[in-house]
């Protein structure tokens, strides 16, 4: 079976997370999730409380996608052109919507979707261009991942059988699926689902009732990140965290790669080899992976809190880390263009603790920087 190449970016809940209260939503006729097309109101005004880029001062944005950033826990949404110049920042309010009740945001069909929590667990849809409410969807439970694809999101629950996608327009369905999903890698007309209960893996189309078991068996799945790329989907875990899993679904296989820290040679050890202890001096994978043009970008991970962590590229076609550079601790990373985008934090001066990099992914120098405004740390960044 071919299967299309797309890179996923897995958003994982609990970007955006802080403890005020107030500000409810200032729109009617919520979607209830599967309920069909969307509700849609008149834009919410801000709220007087809110401290916003005015209109006149905003720069204009690009014709590429922005980059989101998250801050200061939550409270503040910065947006910058992949150019990293700042286009518009927003301070405790975005509409009528409390940042601080929000868990995490998600450009999608020109609109930025944010899980709220206030009063009940609902996704609210904020027009950029007037940061008025224009859609919500209530959702059936407490969110456990958000995984966005082109032009939808797929929302999983903690302990519920179920799946809710979330078209760009607004409308939802909710489908019961087999075992209970975690993260989602959405291909346009198909998609791969993650049974994090019986460590499956699933296929499936237009209906995720309908799913079918691509991989039965496997160790895990319970993934920090996943990307597809070629025939095969790579995923750093929870533990161990010196493991790269790669599915095979066309062969109904897993493998366990490990990677020498020193020589850069990775091994291949079947899926049953399910301890590492006697492995030394492998490298250790983190929370986020991007793939470009046919090579893996892994953020590494530490045990203890350090103020560097490296980023590895690995050829998957030959199994060898091909280059590594050290950065500060990467908050989150995308792929913008042709090029590498990475969120840091850091001591960058008296008041700064953010910084966002534009890399060369062919040579990993980095080709743009700049530090977040003064006194913001970065939370989570989302692009579109």
């Amino acid at each position: 079976m071919q299967r299309r190449t797309r890179t996923v970016l897995v958003a994982v809940i609990a970007l955006v997370v802080a403890a005020c209260g107030g500000g409810g939503p200032g729109t009617e006729g919520p979607v209830e999730a599967g309920d069909g097309p969307s509700a849609t109101s008149a834009k919410a005004e801000t709220s007087p409380a809110a401290t916003q880029t005015p209109a006149d001062d905003r720069l204009p944005a690009s014709d590429g996608p922005s980059l989101w950033v998250a801050a200061n826990e939550g409270y503040t949404l910065l947006r910058y052109t992949p150019d990293l110049d700042l286009v518009d920042r927003v301070d405790e309010y975005v509409g009528d919507l409390d940042l601080s009740t929000t868990r995490s945001f998600h450009p999608m069909g020109g609109l930025v979707w944010f899980v709220t929590y206030d009063p009940d667990p609902r996704l609210v849809g904020i027009d950029p261009d007037g940061y008025g409410i224009v859609g919500e969807v209530n959702l059936v439970g407490d969110p456990f991942t958000v995984s966005p694809g082109a032009d939808r999101l797929w929302v999983s629950y903690y302990d519920q059988n179920v799946l809710t996608e979330v078209a760009g327009d607004g409308s939802a369905e909710t489908f019961e699926v087999a075992g209970l999903p975690g993260l989602v890698l959405d291909e346009g007309d198909a998609g791969w689902l993650f049974d994090y209960d019986q460590n499956r893996l699933y296929r499936f189309g237009s209906d995720p009732s309908q799913a079918e078991v691509g991989i039965s068996e496997m160790s895990t799945a319970d993934a920090r990140a996943a990307v597809d790329l070629g025939d095969s989907i790579w995923m750093t875990l929870e533990d161990p965290s010196d493991i790269l899993l790669r599915l095979r679904p066309d062969d109904g296989a897993v493998d366990r790669i490990w990677c020498d820290e020193t020589s850069g040679d990775c091994e291949v050890y079947p899926d049953d080899f399910l301890t590492t202890y006697d492995l030394e001096g492998g490298a250790t994978f983190g929370e986020d992976m991007v793939a470009i043009d046919g090579r893996l970008y892994v953020v590494g991970s530490a045990f203890i809190v350090f103020d560097s962590v490296p980023l590895y590229v690995i050829d998957p076609a030959s199994l060898k880390i091909v280059a590594r550079t050290d950065t500060e601790p990467v908050v989150a990373m995308a792929k913008v263009g042709d090029e590498l985008v990475l969120l840091v934090s850091g001591e960058f001066g008296p008041e700064s603790c953010g910084r966002l990099y534009r890399v060369d992914p062919g040579t990993l120098e980095v080709k743009d920087q700049v530090d977040l405004p003064g006194g913001l740390c970065p939370d989570g960044m989302a692009v579109g």
